[in-house]
């Protein structure tokens, strides 16, 4: 579809040659957790560090960090070892506030103009950005801004997950990507970007900001904060300049997702070989790319107690109750499969 559920497909005009093979070439193929297909999410880039899920999208949203974390779904860091230490203050400025070139997504690497940002937001901007996007601790937000200040920090990239807005007429909290991003990662004027490219549009919406800090009017009275910050998008799962960066680094496709959605399996898409009442039949047939004429079957026998699998037409591998006695059974079929599209029959 024409929308970023299908990473914006644009049409037949628009189709790349690598972008043909690359489909061609993984064809049936997907990434799966303990046989489940996964909540793939991906974002424009992240600046060299992603988010886990129940920060960004917390469930429930009241609740920071949400409980529903999952395990391919968290922070890591995108770019060349040595990972940085962000819970060391020293470390964790140091990180933001410069351009990281080790980072797979930066833009020495993959001209991307949003890896490493600086942008000021005024204390008017803030102001008016506060409706229906902060939760008040005391008094009202009818008053003037006079400070902000970080409450609480994302685990993993030390973004700012919750900051404190204090007025003239009472104290509020804003909480949670979206809110902040809004309030606090989009610059009160065009600015110029750290990296090269073009300016960033007044109000254009970054991201949560890393680190914030305070400026003055000539009066001496509060005049925002200098939001520093890296990538642009939610920071949860894949990013595209950092796929763009790991694949020019020789990183190949199974090991790009594997880094960034931590310990999927890419395969073949999981199927029901059961007859349940009323669900139709079954889907008893696969066709897919290995890419290297290697695999790995994966069956979960829940009661199964036999099974007859037929390879590309030519080969059969029996199992029986004995083979298929445990939780999870893994066995090596490449002595069945080709490099290149495989069918496979059970």
């Amino acid at each position: 579809v024409d929308s970023a559920s299908s990473q914006v497909y644009r049409g037949v005009s628009a189709e790349h040659a690598n972008a043909v093979l690359a489909t061609e070439g993984t064809r049936g193929l997907v990434a799966s957790y303990e046989g489940r297909i996964i909540t793939a999410f991906y974002s424009s880039s992240f600046g060299g560090h992603s988010d886990s899920v129940e920060w960004i999208f917390n469930s429930p949203s009241s609740q920071l960090p949400g409980t529903n974390a999952s395990p391919y779904l968290t922070g890591v860091y995108d770019g060349e070892p040595p990972d940085p230490d962000l819970g060391d203050p020293a470390a964790h400025e140091a990180f933001w506030s410069s351009i990281q070139l080790q980072t797979y997504d930066s833009c020495g690497r993959v001209n991307n103009r949003f890896a490493r940002w600086r942008i000021a937001v005024t204390a008017a901007s803030i102001k008016a950005r506060l409706p229906d996007r902060h939760v008040v601790i005391s008094g009202d937000a009818t008053g003037d801004v006079t400070g902000v200040e970080v409450q609480q920090r994302m685990a993993g990239s030390g973004r700012i997950a919750v900051a404190r807005i204090s007025l003239t007429s009472g104290i509020v909290e804003v909480r949670g990507w979206d809110h902040l991003r809004r309030i606090l990662g989009a610059p009160t004027s065009t600015t110029p970007p750290l990296c090269p490219g073009s300016n960033i549009a007044a109000g254009f919406v970054l991201t949560n900001p890393s680190l914030i800090e305070a400026f003055a009017n000539l009066d001496g009275s509060f005049g925002g904060v200098v939001a520093w910050g890296g990538g642009w998008g939610h920071n949860v799962g894949l990013s595209q300049f950092g796929a763009h960066g790991r694949g020019l680094a020789g990183q190949g496709f199974i090991e790009i997702l594997k880094a960034y959605y931590r310990g999927v399996d890419v395969g073949s898409y999981p199927i029901d070989i059961g007859r349940r009442p009323g669900s139709g039949p079954p889907t008893l047939r696969q066709q897919f790319v290995s890419p290297s004429g290697h695999g790995t079957l994966e069956i979960r026998p829940a009661g199964l107690k036999r099974l007859r699998v037929h390879f590309n037409e030519t080969d059969d591998l029996m199992l029986g109750e004995a083979d298929l006695a445990g939780e999870v059974v893994r066995i090596d079929v490449t002595p069945y499969l080709v490099a290149g599209t495989n069918v496979v029959q059970y």
